[in-house]
């Protein structure tokens, strides 16, 4: 138990090393593409699930991912990898939804924010393969676990904006928006018009802040024992005006 919490706390501190210099030096995002690693975290993250490895490994993997879609020669490496970057990462959202949905959703939010990316017009027509947006609106947004994710607030928004972002698609948009009307919850969402605000003190990469073999496992489905976090943060409605929510979350 002691080697296994050893190597799981090396491997959390490589993850963040990485990840903060890829923040600070983010040409070297380029080069991760380059070296043939961006296919390899995808089948590393695919592998780390068919073993049912929800821990450090899966959660390391997915932090890489989460940091080079930033990055419009990783994002074509992820479309053109076999392994299927959204059939792997639905993965994480169906049929149980993941304590960092939140996290997961803003990361294919920036995947599909890279429409100047060689083959977007196919992970786009990947994601209507997938019905991506059919399990988005039911498996996360009308999911009764939401309320048990980390940052619900924040996963709605990510949620929302992802799929009107698809909606806006020229190509497959009309296609998509009439599979979204098809859904009566749609109209709940679709003419939404909110904009997230974190207060000052809001973690911005809560992973780089509690990745210590001590915190609660992070990556873990949303019905494990893990322990309650209290996060404020303020919606703009349509008509201009804030409001404050404090929002507890216990699993």
């Amino acid at each position: 138990t002691l080697i296994m919490k050893d190597a799981d706390s090396t491997l959390s501190t490589v993850t963040s090393a990485i990840v903060y210099l890829l923040k600070v030096r983010t040409p070297l995002m380029d080069l991760v593409m380059q070296w043939g690693y961006v296919a390899q975290i995808l089948t590393l993250l695919r592998r780390g699930l068919d073993a049912g490895l929800l821990g450090f490994l899966v959660q390391s993997t997915l932090r890489l991912i989460h940091q080079i879609v930033e990055c419009t020669s990783c994002v074509e490496a992820l479309i053109a990898s076999p392994e299927g970057v959204l059939k792997v990462m639905l993965r994480l959202l169906v049929p149980d939804l993941s304590r960092d949905a939140a996290f997961i959703v803003q990361g294919l939010l920036s995947l599909f924010q890279s429409k100047k990316a060689h083959g977007y017009p196919i992970l786009v027509e990947t994601s209507i393969a997938n019905s991506l947006t059919t399990k988005l609106l039911e498996d996360v947004l009308e999911n009764p676990q939401l309320a048990q994710v980390i940052d619900p607030a924040a996963c709605k928004v990510h949620t929302v904006s992802l799929l009107k972002l698809l909606v806006e698609d020229m190509t497959y948009g009309d296609q998509i928006g009439e599979i979204l009307d098809g859904h009566p919850a749609w109209r709940k969402y679709k003419h939404q018009d909110h904009t997230l605000f974190l207060t000052a003190d809001q973690r911005v990469d809560y992973f780089l802040t509690s990745d210590t073999p001590d915190a609660p496992q992070l990556l873990t489905w949303s019905g494990s024992v893990a322990e309650t976090t209290a996060d404020t943060r303020a919606l703009r409605l349509k008509d201009g005006s804030t409001t404050t929510t404090t929002t507890t979350t216990t699993t």
